[in-house]
């Protein structure tokens, strides 16, 4: 007798999803079990991650970026930079140096950027560039995040930098 575990897998990979062939007939309900449990495990699988990237972020730096919520930002976006701050920290820990900061404005990129070099420097890098086509921004990074312990960050105004080339 065929087992039914593998017509389901059959199934599955006849749509595309993936898995090894066998001859069992199987029904459409429990083929749409496993595409279920499939997915339930992928979900579980990038909510780990989330939460491992959100675990590598000190605990004094997921408080600063909490305090947004004051100011109208929504728990999903602070979560968010907090995870987005994790992100960088795991990768720069894994040797890759250089990453792209961007979204809308005022979703909090300032206190992303200020996140990651705190947490950066806690871990014992000393060089950052951030590069920015808004001179005001400069000011609102070292304004905005003299709590994030960036003294002696330098700024470099370049003019190099045109939206017009």
């Amino acid at each position: 007798k065929a087992d039914p575990r593998r017509a389901i897998a059959d199934r599955l990979v006849s749509e595309g999803v993936g898995a090894e062939s066998s001859d069992a007939e199987v029904s459409d309900e429990q083929v749409a079990r496993e595409r279920a449990r499939r997915e339930e495990d992928a979900k579980a699988d990038v909510q780990t991650t989330r939460n491992a990237y959100v675990a590598s972020v000190d605990q004094s730096t997921r408080d600063l970026i909490g305090r947004g919520l004051k100011f109208g930002m929504t728990d999903e976006v602070v979560n968010n930079q907090i995870e987005d701050i994790g992100r960088v920290v795991v990768a720069a820990e894994s040797g890759l140096p250089m990453f792209v900061i961007g979204s809308a404005p005022g979703t909090g990129k300032t206190f992303v950027l200020g996140g990651v070099i705190r947490e950066l420097r806690r871990r014992g890098f000393k060089k950052f560039v951030y590069v920015t086509q808004n001179e005001d921004l400069v000011s609102q990074v070292q304004k905005n995040l003299a709590d994030y312990g960036l003294e002696g960050v330098e700024d470099r105004k370049s003019t190099r930098l045109n939206s017009s080339h």
